[in-house]
């Protein structure tokens, strides 16, 4: 387990003392912050939770899921959980590990649990006892920081969508789902779909870079913090592949986005030997991994 030293407030809301070392409850927006300091001990691995909470706060619809915090003997947080269709956690027990898998029983609509391999292991045993673990495909935590590829040509054109850009990203976006997943959003939900591509563009959430009115290149900022930026959604035109310019728009990404402190992170598949070569020589290097179930 990740070793982390917790230095929350006595004076922080707590839960319930009576579930204190077994089980987990729910988070209010009134353990924000403790949530949020909690998180910030791994600012990169924890990226997604965090910004989930600074973008919609503790209690929202938005989550499709509830956050749970596990508490020590003390009361401190000893780990800060998402428990709904995606399942995530932040740990520094395995009696946190523990809690977390106890309470995911009582959910049923949970399709995806992520985490770090050897907890999710831990998670597993609690969560399903000794029935057979599902299919697991594993994926690399990548962030930036290490130097580019001297055979790369950086592209610095890169910018924020804006509105005008929307339904060429629309596509886009609708192109990588169909190829991930075999469904088309835009056949499925075309109205919902386009409504959640709209509101990422409008939070300058959208990177791109367009060719003579044409787009190129783009990747979603799906979450940010004070520490790191994670990334997803990457996407290249297919008339423009196979030039590099993946990389050469992360190398740009890196350096035109970033300041002091932040990193950009991001999880590529362990098998698609493509995409870890072109994060390689964008300057990304490995620095966990993690695996997912899918149920």
């Amino acid at each position: 387990m990740s070793k982390q030293t917790n230095t929350q407030s006595a004076a922080s809301p707590a839960l319930s003392p009576k579930n204190i070392e077994s089980d987990a409850e729910p988070l209010t927006n009134d353990n924000q912050q403790e949530a949020l300091e909690f998180l910030s001990l791994r600012p990169v691995h924890t990226v997604i939770l965090a910004g989930w909470i600074r973008d919609h706060g503790i209690e929202s619809p938005r989550h499709r899921g509830t956050f749970y915090g596990h508490r020590d003997g003390k009361g401190d947080l000893a780990g800060v959980a998402m428990i709904g269709r995606n399942l995530l956690f932040e740990a520094s027990t395995e009696d946190a590990v523990a809690a977390f898998a106890r309470c995911a029983r009582k959910v049923p609509d949970i399709r995806a649990i992520f985490a770090k391999e050897d907890e999710l292991s831990t998670f597993w045993k609690h969560f399903r006892g000794e029935s057979s673990v599902p299919k697991v495909s594993r994926h690399k935590l990548i962030t930036s920081g290490a130097a580019v590829s001297d055979d790369v040509e950086i592209i610095d054109g890169l910018r924020m969508a804006t509105n005008d850009e929307l339904d060429q990203i629309v596509a886009a976006h609708a192109e990588m789902v169909f190829d991930a997943t075999g469904v088309d959003p835009l056949a499925a939900d075309a109205d919902g779909f386009r409504t959640r591509c709209g509101e990422r563009v409008s939070q300058g959430r959208v990177c791109v870079w367009l060719n003579g009115g044409e787009l190129i290149f783009k990747t979603d900022i799906a979450s940010v913090t004070p520490e790191a930026i994670y990334i997803e959604g990457l996407w290249v035109n297919p008339k423009a592949r196979g030039n590099g310019y993946s990389t050469r728009c992360l190398a740009g990404m890196c350096r035109q986005f970033l300041a002091g402190s932040k990193t950009i992170c991001g999880f590529v598949d362990v098998e698609h030997e493509l995409y870890n070569s072109l994060y390689r020589k964008a300057g990304f290097t490995v620095v966990d991994e993690y695996a997912k179930i899918s149920l």
